[in-house]
């Protein structure tokens, strides 16, 4: 178990890994050929490469409610940016 700080608590980060499989609360991971289990867990937060992709704005009919576009419909964002903007304005489609 990792170290509690205050209200928060330190997370293991495992760069380049891909999830191979899930069996909640835990996670297979492949990282450099090697298998890792990651146990107990609360949250995953899946970090991608950065690229601004609005191919689904495109097909989705804009009648009745309003559509947004947040995250990287706008522009590629870093995790950081995208939790900001979660408590932001959204950008209308229309």
């Amino acid at each position: 178990m990792l170290p509690s700080i205050g209200y928060f608590r330190l997370v293991p980060l495992h760069s380049f890994a891909i999830v191979d499989s899930v069996e909640w609360p835990d996670i297979v991971l492949k990282e450099a050929g090697q298998e890792t289990t990651v146990t107990d867990l609360d949250s995953v937060v899946i970090a991608g490469f950065y690229g601004a992709n609005d191919d689904l704005v495109d097909t989705i009919d804009p009648a009745g409610d309003a559509i947004y576009q947040v995250g990287d419909v706008v522009a590629p964002r870093t995790v950081v940016e995208a939790v900001h903007e979660s408590g932001s304005s959204p950008e209308s489609c229309e």
